[in-house]
C-alpha cells in the first residue's frame, strides 16, 4: 500500500512520541506536524511531502523507504517553521522563542537519525544525509539575511533574492530531489529536480511576500514585522513621496503605504520576477520523462496565478 502524506505525518508523530524527551518539550516538538496536517486540509498535494512520494513512486522506491524519505523531510519542514516562528514572533504559544528554536534543533537532528536508518546503500545514505545537512546550512543562511533586512539597514534586490533561495529554495531543492537521490537516478536528473525545487521555492517566496502586502492590512506578519520584501524594497526604490520610507519608520498608515506600493508599480515588478524563477523551474522538466501525472503535478505547483502549494516556509 502507497503511503500517503497523512500516514507520514502520523507516522513522524510516533517517532517523536517514542523519543522519550522531556514531557515539558513535547507538544513544542509536535507544532510543526500539527500546521502540516492543517496544510493538508487545504491542499492533500502539499509538496514538502508529496514531492518525496510521488517521486519515489515515480522511480520505483519501496513504500516503506518512500514513507522514510518524505518523513525526514517532515522534519526538515518542522525545524525550519518552528525556528522561523520564533524568530519573527509568530510562535502560538506561551513557550518562548528560546525553547522553540532548541526544539527545532531535535527536530533537524532526529532527520539525519531517519535517514541513516532507511535501507538503501551506503553511498546513498551519505548524499542522502549530506544533502539533508547542505540544505539545512543554506536554509540558515537564508534565514541570517531575513533576520538582518530591517530598517534602516536595507539589503539589495540581489541579497533579497539569495536570502530566499537560501531560506525557502534550499529545502524545496531537497524535496525535490531526495527521490531520485535514492533511486540513484542520472546526476542530469538529480540536479534538475533540485533546481526545479530551488525555483518552485524562490517562486512560492515571491509571490507570498507580494500576497502579505495585499492582505487585509496589518494582518500579514511581514507587515505586522515590517520586512524588508521585495515589494517594500521596490517601493523604497521607486519613493518620490517618501511614504514608504515613513512608514517604515512608524510615521505613515499602514493602509497609505499599501496604496503606494500599488500606485508605484510593486505588484507589477514582483510578479515579473516571481516570472523569471516560474520560468527556470519549468524549464527543467522538459525531457525528464515523468508520467503525465507527476508532470501534471509538478507543473501545477507553478500555477501563474500564484503556487497552490502554500509551502508557508
Amino acid at each position: 500500500m502507497l503511503p500517503t502524506p497523512s500516514s507520514v505525518v502520523t507516522s513522524t508523530e510516533a517517532v517523536i512520541d517514542g523519543l522519550g524527551a522531556p514531557f515539558s518539550m513535547r507538544r513544542l516538538l509536535a507544532y510543526p506536524l500539527r500546521k502540516a496536517s492543517a496544510q493538508l486540509e487545504r491542499n492533500p498535494r502539499w509538496p514538502v511531502l508529496h514531492l518525496p512520494l510521488s517521486l519515489g513512486a515515480e522511480f520505483g522506491l519501496s513504500s516503506t523507504l518512500s514513507a522514510g524519505l518524505a518523513s525526514a523531510c517532515l522534519l526538515l519542514y518542522g525545524f525550519a517553521d518552528l525556528t522561523d516562528d520564533a524568530q519573527d514572533g509568530d510562535l502560538q504559544g506561551d513557550w518562548g522563542w528560546e525553547r522553540a528554536v532548541n526544539a527545532g534543533f531535535t527536530l533537524s537532528f532526529l532527520g539525519q537519525e531517519v535517514l541513516l536508518g532507511l535501507d538503501v546503500p551506503l553511498p546513498q545514505q551519505v548524499r542522502l544525509g549530506r544533502g539533508f545537512a547542505e540544505a539545512g546550512r543554506r536554509m540558515t543562511f537564508g534565514q541570517e539575511g531575513d533576520l538582518r533586512a530591517a530598517f534602516p539597514d536595507v539589503p539589495s534586490v540581489e541579497e533579497y533574492l539569495a536570502t530566499i533561495t537560501g531560506k525557502t529554495g534550499a529545502s524545496v531543492a531537497y524535496f525535490a530531489g531526495i527521490a531520485a537521490i535514492a533511486a540513484r537516478r542520472p546526476e542530469e536528473t538529480i540536479r534538475r529536480l533540485m533546481t526545479y525545487g530551488e525555483s518552485l521555492g524562490a517562486y512560492h517566496q515571491i509571490m507570498s511576500d507580494l500576497a502579505d502586502i495585499r492582505a487585509p492590512w496589518g494582518s500579514g506578519s511581514d507587515v505586522r514585522n515590517r520586512k524588508l520584501t521585495l515589494p517594500i524594497l521596490y517601493g523604497l526604490s521607486q519613493d518620490p513621496s517618501g511614504r514608504v520610507r515613513a512608514w517604515l519608520e512608524g510615521n505613515e498608515p499602514d493602509l497609505a503605504v499599501a496604496e503606494e506600493l500599488e500606485r508605484l508599480g510593486a505588484p507589477i515588478y514582483c510578479r515579473m520576477k516571481a516570472q523569471i524563477f516560474r520560468r527556470k523551474a519549468l524549464a527543467q522538466l522538459d525531457g525528464l520523462g515523468l508520467s503525465s501525472g507527476v508532470a501534471t503535478d509538478l507543473r501545477g505547483y507553478l500555477s501563474a496565478q500564484g503556487p497552490a502549494s502554500m509551502l508557508e516556509l
